[in-house]
């Protein structure tokens, strides 16, 4: 139950009254307890980052597979054997049930571009492609998002579209509110 990354009170309240409280509580203790390889595979699994062609080095996937638990693809994977055009991305990303985060330096074709809505989010790293060698400020600044208290878990994070500048200012929007907020990392 938990391994979309919700908490407890976020399943209660997903479920807004047609399971009682304990019953979704009971479940959740049964299925902790229960901590088979299996459960652990899901959840890791269950959570997906999207890393675009532009970011397709694998030391950038192993610098964020040091901190995230998910699953890492590159954009190729999702229609493996063709071009993807940044325009398809969103519809290859609504396919997937895992509600993924696209990690992209893209900006000019993402950044207030694309529809977004509650099936993922979107994560626009305004750096130039030569500063990709730089990995390591590029994965920590990446965590710090996923860490930020208003954003630390998947239900928080999708239907947001986030623009991440090298001076650490962090602004988004979400689905149901254009308007552009920001906050320091």
């Amino acid at each position: 139950m938990l391994a979309d990354g919700d908490t407890a009170d976020e399943i209660i309240e997903d479920y807004s009254g047609r399971i009682s409280r304990e019953a979704i509580l009971e479940a959740i203790q049964t299925d902790s307890q229960q901590g088979s390889s299996e459960t652990r595979s899901a959840t890791s699994a269950s959570s997906m980052i999207v890393l675009d062609e532009h970011m397709s080095n694998e030391r950038v996937s192993a610098a964020i597979r040091t901190w995230y638990k998910g699953k890492i693809i590159f954009v190729w994977d999702l229609r493996a054997g063709s071009v993807i055009k940044d325009d398809a991305i969103p519809q290859l990303l609504h396919k997937t049930k895992s509600k993924p985060a696209l990690v992209t330096i893209n900006v000019s074709h993402f950044w207030q571009k694309v529809p977004i809505d509650q099936r993922f989010c979107l994560v626009c790293l305004d750096i130039p492609v030569v500063s990709i060698p730089r990995i390591s400020p590029l994965s920590k600044n990446l965590n710090r998002l996923f860490s930020h208290p208003d954003f630390r878990n998947k239900k928080q994070r999708i239907g947001h579209v986030f623009r991440m500048t090298a001076d650490d200012l962090t602004r988004y929007y979400s689905h149901n509110d254009t308007q552009i907020r920001s906050f320091d990392l």
